[in-house]
């Protein structure tokens, strides 16, 4: 498992995904409250996407932090929540046209 340390800029958990699934989980370099994450939909747009950012305590037991189902670019935070294992999730992706629609999630955790 790799560690994402707290000076990175930021880390791609899931990279131009085209199928559902979840990214490879990262461990923080120490708990972290608060996350900032992007969705970013490139190629075509699907219909559907639901995405969730998921941490752990342990790395068996994943918990929801946040989900977004909107098909746009966005960015988004989650305060108050400490984690010491992080990945994303994507859940739903369908429809688009060609080429297939793929989705990608950045990670930047935060320590203030």
């Amino acid at each position: 498992m790799r560690t994402i340390g707290s000076n990175e800029d930021y880390t791609t958990l899931l990279d131009a995904v085209v199928t559902e699934g979840a990214s490879k989980p990262w461990k923080l370099a120490h708990a972290m409250l608060n996350h900032t994450w992007e969705i970013k939909i490139g190629d075509s747009s699907p219909t559907a996407i639901i995405v969730l950012l998921e941490g752990s305590l342990d790395g068996v037991n994943w918990y929801t932090m946040d989900t977004y189902n909107v098909v746009a670019d966005t960015m988004r935070h989650v305060v108050n929540m400490a984690v010491r294992i992080i990945r994303a999730n994507l859940t739903v992706i369908s429809g688009g046209g060609s080429p297939v629609p793929n989705i990608s999630v950045r990670y930047l955790p935060s320590v203030k």
